[in-house]
Parts: C-alpha cells; structure tokens; sequence
C-alpha cells in the first residue's frame, strides 16, 4: 500500500500515507487489545496506547511510520504468544523492515516460540530479502 501512496501527486501522496498509518495504528490497537485479552490481562490496559494524545499526533499529525513497526511487532508477539514460530518470524521481519529496532527482540521471540531455528530462519530470510535492493541501490548501508 505504501507503493500506491508514493506514486500520487504531491497534494494526495502525503494525505494518502497518513491515511495508511492512521489504519495502521489502528491495527496495532486491534492486535495490541488480542494480545492483552490472550495474557490474560485486562483490555482496558489497551487504552493506554490508544488514548495516547502522543501516538496520534505524531501518527495522523506528522505521518511517522512507527506504527508499521508496532503492528508487526505485536503480530510477532502474538504468534509467538501461539507457538506459531513461522508467523512470528514472519512478522518480526516485517517489523525489522519497518524500523530496525525490534531485531533486538528476535532471541527472546525465537526462544518463546518453539522452533526457535524456524523463527530465525524465516526473520532473517525475509528481512535479508527485503533489504537486498536497498543495499543493492545504496552500494551498502544507507547513511540515514
């Protein structure tokens, strides 16, 4: 989808982006709330996330792509949560690839999930696949 805003006119594109976040923020709130509900924990704790005046302003208001991130990392959370060591790896490629952070989460997620091998390999797989026409484009790591 991200695609699809990046090849609209100026006026459209960065309305279209932060349309893609803001739905993509509310994924996270709708995955966040499955994964409290599957800790056994109360779903009011989602409001926390979701009622933050911060998160939406920095989400609709500036267009930031955090949100991809933390959707993919609570997908993560919640496959593993399943045992289900693909998805998860899958999921926490998709969030590596939005933001490089969640890669340090990787260990913890592979050990929780079962398979540990099966999460890794399927994480660093489509995460090396992912950024291969980045370094491809870039003659190596981007400098930003």
């Amino acid at each position: 989808m991200a695609w699809a805003a990046a090849r609209l006119r100026p006026p459209l594109r960065l309305l279209a982006w932060k349309l893609l976040v803001v739905a993509t923020d509310v994924l996270a709130c709708w995955l966040l709330l499955r994964l409290v509900r599957a800790a056994g924990r109360p779903p009011a704790r989602v409001l926390w996330y979701a009622a933050n005046p911060l998160v939406v302003l920095e989400t609709a208001g500036m267009a930031h792509l955090e949100p991809l991130g933390v959707a993919a990392a609570l997908a993560a959370g919640l496959a593993v949560m399943r045992r289900d060591a693909l998805m998860g790896g899958l999921a926490a490629a998709a969030a590596a690839l939005a933001k490089l952070a969640p890669v340090v989460a990787w260990p913890m997620w592979a050990r929780q999930s079962g398979r540990p091998g099966a999460f890794l390999l399927s994480a660093a797989l489509v995460t090396a696949v992912g950024l291969a026409p980045v370094f491809a484009s870039t003659g190596g790591m981007p400098s930003g």
